[in-house]
């Protein structure tokens, strides 16, 4: 299954021919919005941080459940880029003091 910004396009089986049907379904409702596919990611679950990210999101609205789910992904996605950037910096931060001491032993 391929998705389109205008729909989802589905290969079907076949058994006579070498040719593969196609399903395409142009409701927008079922399109997903962006570029790249969302991806839950494991090591969300072991931040504190990420319980509250999904409380705000959910509990913000009485939104249909497709927009929940929009505004879930967005609030993820912003939340997980704000994470890379910390561990980033802690990364950087910790490489220095590393090779500050190294400096210091030899």
């Amino acid at each position: 299954m391929k998705l389109f910004p205008l729909g989802i396009v589905q290969h079907l089986p076949y058994s006579y021919s070498d040719h593969c049907p196609l399903l395409l379904n142009t409701e927008k409702s079922v399109a997903f919005i962006g570029s790249k596919r969302f991806h839950f990611e494991a090591w969300w679950t072991m931040e504190e941080s990420f319980e509250g990210v999904v409380k705000e999101s959910w509990e913000s609205g009485t939104r249909p459940l497709m927009e929940k789910l929009e505004r879930l992904q967005f609030f993820l996605k912003e939340w997980t880029r704000a994470k890379e950037k910390e561990k980033e910096g802690l990364k950087k931060e910790l490489t220095q003091k590393l090779e500050l001491l190294l400096e210091r032993g030899s």
